[in-house]
């Protein structure tokens, strides 16, 4: 839904090929027993990556909501 809502504000296809590599990325991390990605959202998932941020001992895959920007 991101990269949709990002297409529809920048209104270019310019991206479209990360985008695509962004999709094919998620999927291929995608639970298919359990229909689920691993990620979490709201309130949980910003204590995770702060958690990440500033412990040593935090083990949370925040990074992966970034992967789209890596490139940029």
């Amino acid at each position: 839904m991101i990269c949709i809502l990002f297409r529809k504000l920048t209104k270019t296809r310019k991206f479209d090929t990360f985008i695509n590599n962004y999709t094919d990325e998620i999927e291929s991390i995608f639970d298919k027993d359990i229909r689920n990605l691993g990620f979490l959202e709201g309130t949980t998932g910003i204590i995770l990556t702060l958690n990440e941020c500033f412990s040593n001992k935090g083990k949370t895959q925040w990074m992966k909501s970034l992967m789209l920007f890596d490139d940029f």
